[in-house]
């Protein structure tokens, strides 16, 4: 039986969704991943990444507050969420620490980082919109943070239909790729949606980015990830 590799990264579902090439090479073919998320993003990430065991973080009788990274006879424990207080790297560059720290390109983060897509729920989750093929529309992600506890004020210039991207019982965040894909014009936060839209490349006229404002003015976190021709917007 495989060891299980246990990466300490339970918050944060773009973290995870950037961090999944990285403990994919670390894990290799020696240890079984099972990862500790919070009970909110369990559902979305099983079927998402259906190769990795995500668990609750409740499940597990780990230490969490562990710094280290260290093996024991039945797992080894990688501290991805400490790696920028273990180097004392500057906040704004963690997210880039993670796998230079393993000695890793960020770069290549999207190597096995590609989700599995269920096209049934994305089209189902498109028609209970009330979407129609060719329809151009506004979609908008006004919400951030692990919970979807912070908002922005976002007013797209336009008079097309405008969908607003938000909990919605039965889907994850990875079931709206088929809506994101045919919006005329995106405008998302500096959060996890932006790792969704770089890994779909979207074909949407325009993709307005917003900070995480006021808790951010800038978009020091990602803008190293970024591909896309974003329009930028410090405050909405």
């Amino acid at each position: 039986m495989k060891k299980k590799l246990i990466p300490n990264q339970f918050k944060g579902i773009g973290d995870v969704i950037f961090s999944m090439t990285l403990i994919k090479n670390l894990a290799k073919d020696d240890y079984e991943i099972v990862w500790p998320v919070e009970h909110y993003f369990l559902e979305g990430l099983k079927l998402a990444y259906p190769d990795i065991t995500f668990v609750s973080k409740h499940e597990m009788n780990i230490n969490y507050e562990n710094f280290e990274d260290f093996e024991t006879e039945e797992y080894r424990q990688v501290p991805l969420r400490y790696i920028g207080d273990i180097t004392r790297t500057p906040w704004y560059e963690c997210m880039y620490e993670k796998y230079k720290y393993y000695n890793m390109d960020y770069s290549n983060w999207k190597e096995l980082a590609m989700f599995n897509r269920d096209t049934d729920k994305e089209i189902r989750l498109f028609n209970l919109l009330g979407l129609n093929n060719g329809e151009k529309y506004n979609l908008i992600c006004p919400y951030f943070g692990s919970e979807f506890n912070h908002r922005l004020d976002i007013k797209p210039q336009n008079d097309l239909k405008t969908i607003e991207m938000r909990n919605v019982e039965g889907f994850s965040l990875f079931d709206w790729s088929y809506v994101i894909e045919n919006s005329h014009t995106l405008h998302i936060p500096n959060s996890a949606p932006i790792l969704i839209v770089e890994l779909l490349n979207p074909k949407s006229e325009e993709i307005h980015l917003y900070s995480r404002y006021p808790m951010e003015d800038h978009f020091l976190t990602t803008i190293k990830l970024h591909t896309q021709n974003y329009i930028y917007h410090t405050n909405p």
